[in-house]
């Protein structure tokens, strides 16, 4: 029997975000927009569903 399959989200700040600037609000922004896929995933969605919520999520801030 395979290994069970562990789905897995990947975020990023952008390419013009500056860690050293509002570093907790970074990193909050990033932690909701994993928390939106998640939430997509967890409730039977697919990848693509998921991914566009955690990208929405990006979006939105």
């Amino acid at each position: 029997m395979p290994p069970a399959r562990v789905p897995s989200i990947i975020v990023h700040g952008g390419a013009g975000a500056d860690p050293a600037e509002g570093r907790d609000e970074l990193r909050a922004g990033l932690r909701g927009a994993v928390l939106a896929g998640w939430r997509v995933l967890g409730s039977g969605g697919g990848a693509l569903d998921a991914v566009e919520a955690s990208v929405r999520h990006l979006e939105d801030l």
